[in-house]
């Protein structure tokens, strides 16, 4: 997404998070009878063909004459609800909040809450206003699948039980699932079993995957999985189901199947460089960070790199790499310190550690 486009995106979600989250009153409109016979029926998809041009010059678009005023209900999928207000989507899943149809006065309760992706049908007065999207004031639920509220909900939000054994329809790394998260239609992975790998990691009290340079992957560990005694960067693959969460693909009821702790001298590396080429790399990767660069290649990130060069002790230490600058640093995996003791200056050995931010949890591979 280009950068204007995705500024003019932040603001009207801001916008739209006040309408939603406040609960914005607007009175004059006409009243009428859920079970009225409207003046217009319409897709939530036609309905958003008079936005299309909507960009951060042009934020509000008159409402279009023929509907404004009148009674118009709207076909589409319920991309979200809060209180008073329900959110339309032109497709099922993957939705935009920002386009689609806006239904302030929706009231929440056993009788009309229909689930999240699921058909619908509203019927309210079609603001006058200038508006970033068609806004319904005194808007009404006239049609929805509410018999199959629950089920849709446990099969969308929640996701279904699955077990260590179940066969995997799909087998990825977590950085290749976050991709997967960005497409607009994501229906095909819904209920399906994953089996991901990735680095664990906590954020707060979240457990997560590393993903790409500086992403992470939310995941939701069944309730019988424990995972407070995993340690950080710990290389795992868990198994998962698919669900659609708030428009968007996530895990969910995953499972520990494998744990390959963080690093091991068995078995090739991602890379093999020398400290000086880890260094020259570290220092380009520093500069695009500190520019915020949209294309940060960074492909030493949660890599398992094997570093050659001469030791430099400092403090007692010979856990560092003699540079043509410097020196490189490369921090021992935690029970593995020993290794490094009796190492001395401009020894020729070989480390083996993962990169983030610079190398950690490294062990010596020879010298």
């Amino acid at each position: 997404m280009k950068k204007n486009s995705s500024a003019m995106i932040t603001v009207l979600a801001v916008f739209i998070g006040t309408v939603v989250n406040c609960s914005i009153s607007r009175t004059g409109a006409r009243s009428f009878s859920p079970t009225d016979t409207p003046d217009f029926t319409i897709t939530a998809e036609s309905a958003m063909e008079p936005y299309k041009d909507l960009d951060k010059d042009n934020f509000n678009i008159k409402a279009p004459e023929k509907y404004a005023g009148k009674l118009v209900a709207v076909t589409g999928f319920v991309l979200n609800y809060e209180v008073g207000h329900l959110i339309v989507s032109p497709t099922q899943y993957g939705g935009n909040v920002v386009r689609s149809v806006q239904c302030e006065g929706y009231a929440i309760n056993a009788e009309n809450e229909v689930a999240r992706n699921s058909k619908v049908k509203v019927m309210g007065i079609y603001d006058e206003a200038a508006q970033p999207y068609p806004f319904l004031k005194n808007c009404v639920v006239v049609e929805g699948d509410r018999s199959k509220n629950a089920k849709e909900i446990a099969a969308t939000e929640h996701g279904r039980e699955i077990s260590a054994t179940d066969n995997a329809d799909f087998t990825m790394t977590s950085g290749q699932f976050l991709e997967l998260t960005r497409k607009t239609d994501t229906t095909l992975y819904l209920g399906k079993v994953f089996d991901v790998s990735g680095r664990f990691c906590k954020v707060g009290n979240s457990p997560e995957l590393r993903a790409n340079a500086g992403d992470y992957l939310d995941i939701k560990m069944a309730s019988a999985q424990g995972y407070n005694n995993l340690k950080e960067d710990e290389l795992l693959k868990i198994k998962c189901v698919g669900i659609q969460k708030s428009s968007r693909l996530e895990l969910a009821n995953c499972l520990i199947i494998e744990s390959n702790g963080i690093i091991s001298a068995e078995g090739p590396p991602d890379f093999t460089i020398t400290a000086d080429e880890y260094e020259k790399y570290s220092e380009k990767v520093g500069a695009e960070y500190e520019k915020r660069s949209q294309n940060i290649t960074d492909k030493y990130r949660n890599k398992v790199i094997d570093v050659t060069g001469k030791v430099m002790v400092i403090g007692g230490k010979g856990d560092q790499l003699v540079t043509s600058k410097s020196w490189l640093p490369c921090p021992p995996l935690a029970g593995r310190e020993s290794e490094f003791q009796d190492l001395t200056d401009g020894a020729e050995v070989k480390f083996r550690g993962l990169s983030d931010f610079g190398l950690k949890h490294c062990i010596v591979i020879s010298h």
